[in-house]
């Protein structure tokens, strides 16, 4: 049974919760944001601690003077951030929720790539066409519509969205383990994927809700005897619009690489081999964190290396919803 769990370690403004599973020996950090995620790294954590080498040294954050903080936010590591990249930029995108016209681009097409793949992806919009979104489109309002964009069109945001009468959700949980083999294309390349794959979704008429997450083994939470932790972030409720660019945004490596893995860092303790943990085995995920995440999509990260499996996968989730037949 997965309970909540008081930290001994106090942290200020702490928005985030913490769950433990006794007989699971295993806990959870969870964010309802990413916003909730910067602001407690940027108030608590040590930036860099987990690189103990003379390259990258400790960063101290607590107290740090304006000097410092500009020093931090000119760090360059293509491994921790991806190419022409810097902890700056990775910070500025994850909180303006910015994705470049390229990645933008990609994700146009990758939608092109599914729906002339699967085509029974054609099939759920039109049993969900009642409850499809309505869209007006001007050149304000509260989300930028992703096609429009791309080919000019001045009036690009959509005005207003109704929903005729009662709209589905869908919970998808993405666990990517942050394990130092990991290119980090894969994690933009990725979420390039699930950007799209959202979308087409949310266009047939069910509202989705996306948590990524990053567990690992051999770690230590306060004197807890646990095994098994995982960290959280909820990119987007169910009851929130899509916002293709924001989701995009965290797709850049730095938000594993150097958020989550400072919370952990700040939180647990290994157990003395090198590194933060160890990846969890991927059939381990689901059994240890299965009944927490609650997802109606599950996609771990070694899913992707056969993406062809995760779209069918889903699409079967969704005929479930819709009750159709499966084929």
């Amino acid at each position: 049974m997965w309970k909540h769990y008081e930290l001994k370690k106090e942290f200020k403004n702490n928005k985030f919760n913490c769950f433990y599973n006794k007989e699971k020996k295993a806990t959870v950090h969870s964010f309802g944001s990413i916003a909730e995620l910067i602001e407690c790294y940027e108030e608590n954590f040590i930036a860099g601690k987990w690189i103990n080498n003379a390259a990258h040294g400790e960063v101290p954050k607590i107290n740090e003077t304006q000097a410092q903080r500009e020093k931090r936010m000119k760090r360059e590591d293509k491994w921790q951030y991806g190419s022409r990249m810097t902890a700056g930029k990775t910070y500025e995108r994850l909180v303006n929720g910015f994705a470049t016209e390229e990645q933008l681009t990609k994700v146009a097409a990758e939608k092109d790539k599914i729906y002339s793949t699967y085509p029974q992806l054609n099939e759920l919009e039109a049993v969900a066409i009642l409850k499809k979104r309505r869209k007006k489109f001007s050149d304000d309002g509260y989300e930028i519509d992703i096609d429009r964009y791309l080919i000019g069109e001045p009036e690009q945001w959509i005005a207003r969205s109704n929903v005729d009468g009662l709209k589905r959700t869908a919970k998808i949980q993405y666990d990517m383990p942050t394990s130092a083999a990991n290119d980090p294309e894969a994690f933009m390349k990725n979420m390039t994927f699930l950007a799209a794959f959202i979308d087409i979704i949310e266009m047939g008429g069910i509202s989705c809700e996306l948590w990524v997450s990053a567990s690992a083994t051999n770690v230590v939470v306060d004197d807890l005897k646990e095994k098994y932790t995982s960290c959280e972030v909820c990119l987007k409720h169910a009851h929130e619009s899509l916002d293709i660019q924001r989701l995009i945004s965290a797709g850049n490596v730095g938000l594993f690489r150097e958020y989550f893995f400072s919370t952990w860092d700040n939180i647990t303790r290994s157990k003395g081999q090198r590194g933060l943990g160890q990846a969890i085995d991927q059939v381990k995920v689901n059994e240890i964190y299965g009944d927490y995440f609650e997802a109606d999509i599950l996609i771990k990260a070694a899913d992707f290396w056969a993406s062809r499996n995760v779209i069918e996968m889903s699409i079967k989730k969704l005929q479930q919803i819709y009750g159709i037949e499966a084929t």
